[in-house]
């Protein structure tokens, strides 16, 4: 997966959950990005599209 599919999955899941996003500072959504950018790297991105799918539909919160 690339840097730019892992920051659409993040901009995703900010708006599925703004609540758990609002109070965090640009330096650290940048740093969350690239760290889930590296941790995201080996799997396909419609596999992960897939589970956040379902995750948005099954879960109030977002996962820690």
């Amino acid at each position: 997966m690339t840097h730019d599919e892992v920051q659409k999955i993040m901009q995703m899941l900010a708006a599925a959950y703004p609540n758990f996003y609002k109070d965090k500072t640009a330096e650290a959504k940048t740093l969350a990005l690239d760290i889930w950018a590296v941790a995201l790297s080996d799997f396909p991105f419609g596999f992960i599209m897939a589970g956040i799918k379902k995750l948005v539909q099954t879960k109030t919160f977002p996962p820690t």
